[in-house]
């Protein structure tokens, strides 16, 4: 027989023939790196995703840098009987206290997320951090967020001399100089 030969289930997962499985949210956060060239912009966008995706009301303190305290009931003046108005609105601020609860239950979890996804410099820079005794006890997921930011979104390196001599001898390690190209400097 000579024809075209056909590929069988055992090729293609030989050759990757296949689609990659595509990442969930939490999965597809990189970890936080600390200095003058971190990824800070492209963190905080996807934390953003899953943080919505993973604690929905919650996981808008990326964006908005507030929590979202859900508004009170108001009574639906339209229902007629009375006792049925009562037990709608006390419906309602069930509701509203289950959704506050949830989110007061998830802030530690929130914390513990964004936490996992920090480089080793990063978590140490803010530990150094002002308040983080008082935001790291609590488990503020809003305070640790501030805080990162503040820390992450300056251009400027760390003022400790150990991490600022550690990035310079990482730069100076990358530094090359070609076959034929002179030093430029102060001649």
């Amino acid at each position: 027989m000579t024809g075209p030969k056909t590929m069988n289930n055992n090729t293609r997962r030989r050759f990757g023939n296949h689609k990659p499985k595509p990442l969930i949210p939490q999965e597809a956060v990189p970890t936080l790196t600390f200095g003058p060239s971190n990824n800070w912009i492209d963190f905080s966008k996807k934390m953003a995703l899953a943080a919505g995706d993973r604690f929905g009301r919650l996981g808008d303190i990326i964006e908005q840098k507030v929590y979202t305290v859900p508004p009170l009931p108001v009574a639906d003046m339209s229902i007629v009987d009375s006792t049925m108005r009562d037990e709608v609105l006390k419906s309602d601020f069930r509701e509203r206290a289950k959704l506050l609860s949830k989110i007061d239950s998830e802030k530690p979890m929130l914390y513990a997320f964004i936490v996992s996804k920090l480089s080793v410099d990063s978590e140490d820079e803010l530990k150094r951090h002002v308040n983080y005794a008082t935001f790291n006890t609590s488990k503020d997921p809003l305070q640790l967020w501030l805080a990162l930011k503040q820390l992450h979104l300056v251009t400027t390196v760390s003022k400790n001399a150990a991490f600022v001599l550690r990035q310079a001898e990482k730069d100076f390690m990358v530094c090359t100089q070609g076959e034929y190209e002179k030093i430029q400097g102060a001649i």
